[in-house]
């Protein structure tokens, strides 16, 4: 699961950090692995309860993105040689969920007035409800 993959990524990047804050709370090489193992499982968890409380992306959406997808390659892949096209093929994955679209609408919905100028906080929970809530309800129906 993408999903997972990622959030391993994440506990990878932090492992040693994590390590070096339970050595420097123990004292002990032993005792410290096994707080960090702890800790690593208990954000682990946390993480993966976090996605499970979002809302499933609906067939619909999932389409719309795919077409997007197929869309971008089709148009990326004439600005590559041929032995680059299945690079272009993984980068051009699920572009509907990237930041790069998200900031776009968001600065199109300002533009066209129908949501006011945000501060740096209301981006962030505006992006959370508009896209974890708003929309994909808005489409699955």
């Amino acid at each position: 699961m993408k999903d997972k993959n990622f959030i391993e990524g994440i506990m990878d990047e932090y492992k040693e950090k994590v390590f070096g804050f339970a050595l420097s709370q123990l004292k002990s090489i032993t005792d410290a692995e096994e707080l960090a193992a702890q800790i690593h499982y208990e954000v682990y968890m946390a993480f993966i309860e976090f996605l499970e409380t979002l809302p499933k992306m609906s067939v619909k959406l999932k389409n719309i993105s795919k077409e997007l997808d197929e869309e971008i390659y089709t148009i990326d892949k004439t600005q590559y040689p041929e032995r680059f096209h299945n690079l272009c093929r993984v980068i051009d994955r699920d572009l509907l969920t990237s930041t790069d679209i998200r900031t776009r609408v968001l600065d199109l919905l300002q533009k066209s007035n129908i949501l006011k100028p945000l501060t740096k906080t209301q981006k962030k929970s505006v992006n959370t409800i508009l896209f974890n809530i708003a929309l994909p309800n808005k489409i699955s129906h």
